[in-house]
């Protein structure tokens, strides 16, 4: 069974909302050989030389009319993860990995398709899915509009091939995504243990609360056996003070007898107001156990409802770790599979500047806010330039320098725009053309010498 099906650790069913576009289409690119000594042609790689396959021949001209050939009959193809269509700025582009054969197969087939491939060279920029190939292509329809993709696809259907073969840039996309998901396995394990010990402090204060409790209902019993006694002597009380008044309203004649009863009267009130004072706070004593008592059980109930929403907490976290650790195993061992498949590039004297057009518009708009790019520039700065470090340092001192201090050519055939020329890394090719309007602005169009005959088209029209 292929490394790559799930039976042997490839990414579980239910956490594929974590995927990308970029991982589905990879993955979906992947199949699996009938037969371990069988190698349709349709799977062989370009990059890889096979005893029966003979050298390609020797051309001054690499492209545009010549095929590679790899045994007989068999034209250079592209794997379809090693191909992208990026239409996302004011160019659209052709993005692929391969040999320079490839690329002059894939100009030659679009041009008889009726499209235009103006622009073509080495790919210093990663496409607008994040990862990085060896060409880029700028390609205009039959009308002169950026094709639709569904329309490019088709045309492209005889020269890409499935491909069964991870590349570095897959191997790349697994690991960052198994950074990320680590990252995500070590802040739930935090968050894990933080609720465990939640959960575990407000357990021991249920307990402590119930064993008040239970200590209140105690003392409430002990309390109310005290008032049943209370209240029974007081009522033996009122019998004996209603006795003595009856004797005393009987022997009034007698005087000592009299003012004895009169003083063992006094003392039995005196005794009467203490037992009913003491009664009283007893009493208030007892309405503040038993409101307490409500309080700890209105607590209680808090408690419980609180340990129970921690308890399920617990548990559907515990859930999400189960779940982002098997997809971490599988992650690694699926990246220690494929790594043993790729063979590291080394890249020397590239630029190794990540310049998204989205990521650079932004920045220019900080740094260069008077300065305002017209159609393509910023696709032509992102994606053509080998180094965009001479164009940027020349907007820079076009943004900042008076018109009367820069030193510039006038454009040909044009009335107010100014020329500028630098390097591109590779040649002294570029162009920037700019003029300054009302409010300071400074409008400016990057491109190449090759294409200056439309972009002086295009700068006449806005005059």
């Amino acid at each position: 069974m292929p490394f790559y099906e799930e039976a042997e650790g490839w990414p579980l069913a239910e956490n594929r909302d974590d995927w990308d576009s970029d991982d589905w289409e990879w993955y979906s690119s992947l199949g699996e050989p009938e037969l371990e000594d069988e190698y349709p042609s349709e799977y062989l790689d370009e990059s890889v030389e096979y005893p029966d396959e003979p050298d390609p021949p020797d051309d001054d001209k690499p492209f545009h009319g010549q095929q590679r050939m790899g045994g007989q009959g068999r034209t250079v193809t592209i794997a379809e993860s090693d191909w992208h269509y990026d239409d996302s700025g004011y160019y659209a582009y052709i993005t692929l990995n391969g040999p320079e054969q490839a690329v002059g197969h894939l100009m030659d087939v679009l041009s008889e398709r009726g499209y235009t491939c103006p622009t073509w060279g080495p790919s210093f920029r990663p496409a607008n899915n994040g990862r990085r190939y060896d060409w880029y292509i700028r390609i205009w329809g039959q009308n002169g509009s950026k094709p639709a993709r569904d329309e490019l696809l088709s045309a492209l259907g005889p020269v890409v091939r499935k491909s069964v073969t991870p590349t570095y840039q897959d191997v790349e996309l697994l690991q960052r995504k198994l950074t990320r998901l680590e990252a995500a396995n070590k802040e739930l394990t935090g968050q894990v243990e933080r609720l465990e010990t939640e959960a575990l402090s407000l357990r021991q204060e249920l307990h402590d609360a119930r064993t008040r409790r239970s200590e209140v209902d105690r003392e409430k019993k002990v309390l109310q056996s005290k008032v049943e006694r209370l209240e029974e002597e007081i009522k033996d009380r009122w019998d004996q003070v209603k006795w003595y008044s009856g004797q005393l309203h009987r022997i009034q004649t007698d005087r000592e007898q009299e003012s004895a009863l009169r003083l063992e009267l006094d003392l039995l009130r005196q005794r009467d107001q203490t037992q009913s004072e003491r009664l009283r706070d007893v009493s208030n004593e007892l309405a503040d156990l038993i409101a307490e008592k409500k309080e700890w059980e209105r607590e209680q109930q808090t408690y419980d409802t609180l340990l129970r929403q921690q308890d399920d907490e617990i548990r559907d976290l515990k859930n999400d770790l189960a779940i982002v650790t098997a997809e971490r195993d599988e992650l690694m061992d699926t990246t220690s599979s494929l790594s043993q498949t790729v063979e590291e590039e080394e890249e020397q004297g590239r630029y190794s500047g990540d310049l998204q057009p989205k990521t650079l518009a932004l920045l220019l708009s900080i740094t260069l806010p008077n300065i305002e790019f017209l159609n393509g520039s910023l696709d032509f700065i992102g994606r053509e330039l080998p180094d965009p470090r001479r164009c940027l340092n020349e907007l820079y001192r076009i943004h900042a320098a008076d018109s009367h201090t820069l030193r510039s050519k006038r454009v040909e055939s044009t009335r107010t725009w100014l020329e500028r020329r630098f390097s591109t890394g590779q040649d002294d090719s570029g162009r920037i053309y700019y003029r300054r309007v009302q409010g300071g602005t400074v409008e400016v169009l990057v491109s190449e010498k090759g294409s200056q005959n439309r972009d002086i088209q295009r700068l006449c029209a806005r005059e």
